[in-house]
Parts: structure tokens; sequence; C-alpha cells
């Protein structure tokens, strides 16, 4: 499930490991996350004139990947996270017949055993209740798909209202480099 989430940091040394694209690694408040998803114009404003500065960033979570939907400047002016109308259209649209297909599939190949079980091998009788079954639990499948898309849009729109959070469990404490010990006990 997704997480949304704000919270006041620094985000420095970002940069696409692959060269191209918006997923990112950088350092937010000294830990290093490997999977940042941010737009160019945020990544722009972190490396020039935000550079080193506590910045409001709202987060969405997912599968452990962080997405930059908003950023509050010192300024007080917002960066959001670009939703164009092909997005949502692709998700409003085509995910939920997609997610609905693929949940008739599932059933498909997780409900033929019992049922051929319980119908001992009858091959009509499987089919008649086969193909209602799976195709109510596709479409309840797609609706549930629909909806929570639908709601991850609404909170998005809304980010007032996130609560704050907390990105340690999405990344890792940072090794000093090699010797930095050494001249931290001669000083």
């Amino acid at each position: 499930m997704a997480k949304f989430f704000y919270r006041d940091c620094v985000i420095t040394d970002a940069f696409r490991p692959t060269g191209e694209g918006k997923v990112y690694t950088a350092t937010i408040d000294g830990r290093e996350i490997k999977k940042l998803i941010m737009e160019r114009e945020v990544y722009d404003y972190l490396m020039g004139a935000g550079k080193g500065t506590t910045n409001r960033v709202w987060f969405m979570s997912f599968f452990k990947i962080l997405t930059v939907i908003s950023i509050q400047t010192q300024a007080g002016e917002r960066h959001y996270h670009k939703n164009t109308a092909f997005h949502k259209f692709y998700d409003l649209i085509i995910r939920p017949p997609c997610f609905g297909f693929l949940t008739w599939l599932a059933a498909w190949a997780v409900l033929i055993i019992p049922v051929a079980l319980l119908y001992q091998g009858n091959g009509r009788e499987i089919t008649q209740l086969m193909y209602p079954l799976t195709i109510y639990i596709g479409v309840a499948g797609g609706i549930y798909c629909f909806y929570k898309i639908l709601v991850m849009h609404a909170k998005i729109a809304n980010t007032d209202s996130w609560a704050e959070g907390d990105i340690t469990p999405f990344t890792k404490a940072v090794k000093p480099k090699f010797g930095s010990a050494l001249g931290a006990a001669k000083d």
C-alpha cells in the first residue's frame, strides 16, 4: 500500500545512476536512498538554489520507493509532481481493466483445481461454475483498482492534510569514508 507523509529535510548529492529518467540516488538528512523519484525541476532546485537548505518535502512511498510529490522552498513556493491528463487517463481508464483481466486469469489459475476436485472432472459443470465466478472476481478486482487509484489521486491533491513521517525505513546510514575517523580523532 502507498503511504503519504511529509518531512522537513535536506536532500543532497542527488544523481541518476542510469543517466536518464526520474529515478535518483540521493542523501536525505545524511542517510542514503537508492530509489527516489522526482521531477527534473525539483532536482534542479535541490542542486541549485536550494542546495543544502531544509525544505518541506511531501513523499509518497510504494514498495520502498519514495516519490517526491511536492516540495516547499524556503520562500514558501511549491513545486508539484507533474500529473498530466494522460497519466490520469491511464490510471483511471487503462489500469483497472488490465488489473481486472489479470485478476480474472489469477482466479482461473487458483480455482480450477478445487472446482475440478469438487465436480470430479465433469468439464461442463466446471466451466459453468468457473466462467461467472472468475468474471465476477475480475470485475471486482477492476473496481477495487479503480477505487484505490481515485483515493490516491484525491490524497495527492490534498497534501496539506498529510501527517509527518519518518524516512529511516527507506534509507540506510552512510558509512564513513576511509580515514574520516582518524581525521576526527586528531582534531
